[in-house]
C-alpha cells in the first residue's frame, strides 16, 4: 500500500507499517473490544503492536514473519489463552497461524472471543493442491483439538465462542494452468512511478502527468485476460475506490491469467520476482477465492448489566445464507456482546445460526443503528 500524501509504502512486519497513521481510519475488533472494558490477547497478529487510536491490546505477540519456531510456540498460546478464560481474566483471544511457508502454504488461525479462533488455509510456493496444503491441514487440526479438548477439561467448552475463519481462498497458477500478462510491452514504464503488487491484482502510480498516456497504452492493447479501471470505474461492491491509498489505475487479471512485473526491478513492489504455483486476489466471485467459516459457541450471555437480553450462536446449523468476508466482523461483535460501529456487513448473512431465542433486542438495535449510518462509512480504508 501506497500513501502519496506522505510518500511512504506499508509492507507486512515492516517497521514503517507500525505507524499508527496507517491504521487510524479503522475501528478494528480488538481497539472496539478494548474501549469496551474487555481484556485482549493476540498472538502474531498483525496491528497489535500499534497504538491505534490511543488503544493497545493487553498482551501482543507482534506478526514478525513466519519461522518454524511458531509451531512449536502455538500450543503453548493455545494453553495460555485456556488459561486466561479460566482465570476470568480474558475476554477475547485472537491468533494467526501463517503456517511452514516453506512448503508453500499461508495459513491463518485466530481464537476470538470469550471468544474464538480464525483460520486460513493456502499454496502460495506448491500450490493449492499440494502435499505442504495437506501438511498444514494436519497442523491446524491439532492446534482446533488441542482447543477444544483443554476447554472441556476446563469445563469451559460451553462458555467460549470459537470461530474458525480464513481470509482468502487459493488457484492454482502454475506454468500449465496460467498465461502471463507482459507488463513491459502494455506500458512504457518510464511513465510509471510504482506498481504495487502482481498476478492477479496490480494498482498503478503514473508519474505525473503521465496517467492519460498509461491509460491509452492499456486500452490500446485489449490484453485478453486483463481488466483495466481508473478509480472511477471500480465497482461499488468491492468497497474499495474512496481511499486516496488507491491508485489511479487499477488492474484485475482474470482467472488463469498473472499480471507480471515490470523487468526494472525499481517498478514494481513488492519485489520482482515470478509468479508462485498459488496466489490469492482475483475477482472475489470466483470459486477458488472463497474462504470459510465455521463456528461453535453454545454459551448464552447477557448483553449487559441493565439488559435481560441473552445471545448465543446455534450449534449444527447448515444451509445458512453466504457469508462475506465483512459479515465476519458483526459475528464477532455479537459474541462479545458490544455493538458493532459502522461497517458493510449484513446481518442478513449470519442470521441463520445465531440463536432466534436471543436476537431481538440486538438485531432491531443494530439495524436501527446500521440504517441511520451514512453511507460513506462503508468506504473508508
Amino acid at each position: 500500500m501506497y500513501d502519496p500524501e506522505r510518500q511512504s509504502y506499508f509492507r507486512m512486519a515492516a517497521p514503517e507499517s507500525f505507524q499508527p497513521h496507517w491504521w487510524n481510519r479503522a475501528e478494528p475488533v480488538w481497539t472496539r473490544a478494548l474501549r469496551r472494558n474487555r481484556t485482549v490477547a493476540m498472538f502474531w497478529w498483525d496491528g497489535c503492536q500499534v497504538d491505534i487510536n490511543g488503544t493497545r491490546p493487553q498482551s501482543c505477540i507482534p506478526y514478525g514473519g513466519y519461522s518454524t519456531k511458531i509451531d512449536y510456540q502455538m500450543d503453548q498460546k493455545i494453553l495460555e489463552t485456556v488459561e486466561g478464560f479460566k482465570r476470568d481474566s480474558l475476554d477475547l483471544a485472537m491468533l494467526y497461524y501463517e503456517g511452514p511457508d516453506a512448503e508453500g502454504t499461508q495459513s491463518l488461525l485466530s481464537a476470538m472471543a470469550r471468544p474464538a479462533l480464525k483460520g486460513t488455509l493456502g499454496g502460495h510456493r506448491d500450490g493449492p493442491q499440494s502435499y505442504g496444503i495437506q501438511t498444514t491441514v494436519g497442523k491446524v487440526d491439532h492446534y482446533l483439538r488441542l482447543l477444544q479438548k483443554s476447554l472441556e477439561q476446563e469445563g469451559l467448552l460451553n462458555q467460549v465462542n470459537i470461530v474458525v475463519v480464513s481470509d482468502h481462498g487459493m488457484t492454482r497458477t502454475s506454468p500449465d494452468s496460467t498465461r502471463h500478462i507482459d507488463m513491459d510491452s502494455l506500458v512504457n514504464d518510464q511513465d510509471v512511478h510504482v506498481m504495487l503488487d502482481k498476478g492477479p491484482f496490480a494498482m498503478l502510480f503514473p508519474k505525473p502527468g503521465r496517467e492519460q498516456e498509461v491509460l491509452k497504452s492499456l486500452f490500446f492493447h485489449k490484453t485478453q485476460g486483463l481488466r483495466v479501471f481508473t478509480k472511477e470505474t471500480i465497482p461499488e461492491e468491492w468497497h474499495f475506490k474512496n481511499s486516496d491509498r488507491v491508485a489511479p489505475i487499477v488492474l484485475v487479471a482474470d482467472e488463469g491469467y498473472y499480471i507480471m512485473p515490470f523487468s526494472n526491478p525499481t517498478k514494481t513492489l513488492p519485489g520482482n520476482n515470478g509468479p508462485s504455483p498459488g496466489v490469492h486476489g482475483y475477482d472475489p466471485r470466483m470459486s477458488d477465492m472463497w474462504g470459510i467459516f465455521y463456528a461453535r459457541g453454545p454459551g448464552k450471555y447477557s448483553l449487559c448489566e441493565d439488559e435481560a437480553s441473552q445471545y448465543a450462536i446455534r450449534p449444527g446449523v447448515k444451509g445458512t445464507t453466504v457469508m462475506r468476508m465483512v459479515d465476519v466482523y458483526n459475528v464477532m461483535c455479537y459474541a462479545l456482546g458490544m455493538e458493532p460501529g459502522p461497517n458493510s456487513g449484513s446481518w442478513d448473512h449470519v442470521r441463520g445460526f445465531l440463536e432466534p431465542n436471543y436476537d431481538h433486542y440486538l438485531f432491531s438495535h443494530l439495524q436501527r443503528a446500521k440504517r441511520a449510518a451514512p453511507r460513506s462509512e462503508e468506504n473508508r480504508a
